[in-house]
């Protein structure tokens, strides 16, 4: 929808929302940039984002004929890793699904100076986690990880093009398309998640009053005319719309 889209550009650009000073899922204060909005555990939580990527790695690698299971029980001696979020089976290939946020306390100095710092630590501590437990099972695991404001880990992305590769083999679809295609829908379940985060905790009247003036201020006139061109309603027009011919005017 357009208060989605318009939710997310804020999101991406660093504009307030529209958020009462108190969190109205866990009574907890929060900032007006949306920060407490997209890590709050209540309702909806980022236990519904997790499992909603999840899904959609699941569905995608099963639709690229791929024979996948989600949360497969892997029995270990010490409880280390109970299960695998999604396995692979020809790959024998456990993946362990993350959605971290750079903004926060632990991260946020770092994340600030360099990109994909967030994910890089908690792809390292997973590494260290489960691999020598996964390896000593005889499988394969790997982390797959996104940052709420929209980087992909390399583990992650190694994963997508290995889903990529089997969709490409096993269809007409361009290798590269398919790699973009299906790094788009992960990205954009991620940010469908962020966006109903923030909505769900916002003030419900008047939320984009002033969006347009605000996107322009910021990034300018042709990244406001860039959003307001993926609106729905004026994007059918846009490619819809056929030009009618001037007619000559005859001079008096």
């Amino acid at each position: 929808t357009h208060a989605e889209f318009i939710t997310y550009v804020k999101w991406c650009l660093g504009l307030p929302h529209n958020l009462p000073p108190r969190c109205p899922s866990c009574d907890k204060k929060q900032d007006p940039h949306g920060h407490h909005a997209v890590i709050c555990k209540n309702k909806p939580g980022i236990y519904g984002r997790h499992n909603a990527l999840r899904d959609c790695v699941y569905t995608t690698a099963r639709t690229s004929g791929f024979a996948a299971s989600t949360e497969k029980a892997v029995p270990s001696a010490d409880q280390t890793l109970r299960s695998a979020e999604v396995f692979l089976d020809a790959e024998k290939l456990c993946i362990d699904i993350r959605i971290t946020h750079g903004g926060a306390e632990s991260l946020v100095k770092k994340a600030a100076k360099t990109t994909g710092s967030a994910a890089d630590a908690r792809a390292k501590a997973k590494n260290e986690l489960y691999t020598p437990h996964t390896r000593a099972m005889g499988l394969n695991f790997t982390p797959f990880i996104f940052e709420t404001f929209g980087y992909i880990h390399a583990s992650a992305d190694r994963v997508i093009k290995t889903i990529a590769e089997k969709l490409a083999a096993s269809s007409s679809v361009d290798l590269a398309l398919a790699t973009a295609r299906i790094r788009q829908r992960f990205a954009a379940c991620v940010a469908r998640d962020i966006e109903g985060h923030i909505i769900a905790r916002s003030t419900p009247a008047a939320e984009y009053p002033q969006t347009r003036r605000l996107v322009q201020a910021t990034v300018g006139p042709v990244a406001s005319a860039t959003a307001r061109s993926v609106h729905p309603p004026l994007a059918t027009k846009l490619f819809t719309h056929k030009k009618k011919k001037k007619k000559a005017r005859s001079r008096l």
